[in-house]
């Protein structure tokens, strides 16, 4: 990769060490994600709006904020064909143009045929009044790299909306460019500007969502939370303070960035860290690590946190790239729990979550605590 992303784990910008995907010796075709798991089938859409109050400044780029989202929903009656893992044409060559990760080119068209296990839908096929989540991708990715967890969330009742955030991560926009996070030579002092950035694409999908009269069909608007890994996990915590009609936040291994490190978090928040990095890494002040400034964010918050922590992963674990990566580019990542069984236990994490905080159905607690070192903190 290029610039900044040389030497750091996505929108985390300050680790280092961990190893970047280099091209493997032979591009086999990736994995078939894992199955959802939950009772529904899955539906799924994808919308563009545009943001006509705001352009993309730092890049001189002087056209109104286009934002895409895909939306994932359980389905109330069958839908059409399964939809391809990357939606938008072009996008797999805009992938290719760009050195996307480094990656062959046979990775980005092999993931332009894999099928996901969601049918594309209209909204009227989905069921009605399910609570919502808001998801965001950490900088650099791909609003498709988190497919599975869209589709596992869905699956179990939720309606989940995948933010596509102009150059944070990768797209294309209705004209067909790339708007890619390789445009901006970004480093760690952009890093909350890039939070309220997203927290603000936040806050405008989520209006557009309940002002479309077929999309909000789906969605129950008293029971919608926010998730996202790396950046975009700082970005929901930060939305959370930000945005009244958000309940409940979750942080995927992400950076205390933005206002929440002087703030603290005023919603119920779920924040999951893996080990041994990024969480035992030493960062600020001498012996401080991840954990202890979480620790101090939890302390002045007047909302519970869940500070959880998964051993064996890596920071890329939090999205689809164990199974869509080639086998031996994503070995150098260094995992060592089961790709299948972290994933499950990432998914139960979030389902249990944001069952107690939007009320939905019965609570996973038990079963969570028991796979992943849970603190309770704050509130």
């Amino acid at each position: 990769m290029r610039g900044v992303l040389k030497t750091i784990v996505l929108a985390a910008y300050v680790v280092a060490g961990c190893a970047t995907p280099r091209p493997p010796s032979n591009a086999d075709a990736p994995a078939a994600l894992p199955a959802p798991g939950g009772a529904h089938e899955i539906g799924t859409l994808v919308r563009r709006w545009v943001d006509a109050t705001r352009t993309n400044a730092a890049l001189d780029d002087t056209r109104p904020r286009e934002i895409t989202a895909q939306l994932f929903f359980p389905l109330a009656r069958g839908g059409g064909d399964f939809a391809p893992y990357l939606v938008e044409p072009g996008l797999a060559d805009a992938l290719i143009a760009d050195d996307y990760w480094n990656l062959p080119p046979d990775v980005a068209r092999a993931w332009a045929i894999q099928r996901t296990h969601a049918r594309v839908a209209d909204a009227d096929a989905g069921m009605a009044r399910r609570p919502l989540i808001v998801f965001a991708p950490g900088y650099g990715l791909a609003r498709s790299t988190y497919t599975a967890y869209a589709e596992a969330l869905a699956s179990r009742g939720f309606v989940v909306a995948l933010l596509d955030s102009p150059y944070l991560g990768f797209t294309v926009d209705s004209a067909g460019r790339a708007l890619s996070f390789t445009a901006l030579d970004a480093t760690e002092d952009d890093a909350p500007a890039q939070v309220a950035a997203i927290a603000r694409d936040a806050a405008f999908v989520l209006d557009r969502i309940l002002a479309d009269r077929a999309l909000s069909a789906l969605i129950d608007s008293d029971r919608v939370g926010m998730a996202g890994h790396s950046l975009g996990g700082a970005a929901a915590l930060q939305a959370c303070n930000e945005i009244a009609r958000l309940l409940a936040c979750a942080n995927l291994d992400g950076w205390p960035f933005g206002a929440i490190a002087e703030t603290g978090l005023a919603k119920p928040s779920l924040i999951i860290l893996g080990k041994p990095t990024p969480a035992d890494m030493p960062l600020g002040p001498p012996g401080q690590n991840l954990r202890a400034m979480w620790i101090v964010i939890a302390d002045k918050s007047p909302a519970p946190t869940r500070l959880a922590f998964l051993s064996g992963v890596t920071h890329l674990t939090f999205s689809d790239f164990p199974f869509v990566l080639p086998p031996d580019v994503w070995a150098e990542q260094g995992q060592t729990l089961d790709a299948d069984r972290a994933h499950a236990i990432i998914v139960d994490a979030l389902t249990s979550f944001f069952t107690d905080a939007l009320e939905t159905e019965a609570a996973l607690r038990a079963s969570v605590d028991e796979a992943l070192a849970v603190e309770d903190l704050g509130g």
